[in-house]
């Protein structure tokens, strides 16, 4: 019924938010970088840095499918 077509509405929304771009890098800062034994803390500091200074203000928004190499150049000239 309609409870059933709301959840679903609000599972789909969730796999569709998994897919931008902000979404994509938070989870590999989680779940690569941050359990990494062979990276310095301060490595994994600037990472998460950089991506929060330099690439989710340009990409944060964006699915990750939709990002072309223009985008990115237009973003680091």
């Amino acid at each position: 019924g309609e409870l059933e077509a709301l959840a679903a509405d609000v599972e789909a929304a969730k796999a569709r938010e998994a897919l931008y771009f902000r979404a994509v890098a938070k989870e590999w800062l989680n779940d690569v970088r941050e359990k990494s034994d062979s990276l310095a803390d301060q490595t994994k500091y600037r990472d998460r840095q950089v991506l929060e200074a330099y690439a989710f203000p340009h990409f944060g928004d964006i699915p990750v499918g939709e990002i072309k190499p223009a985008d990115v150049l237009k973003a680091v000239r």
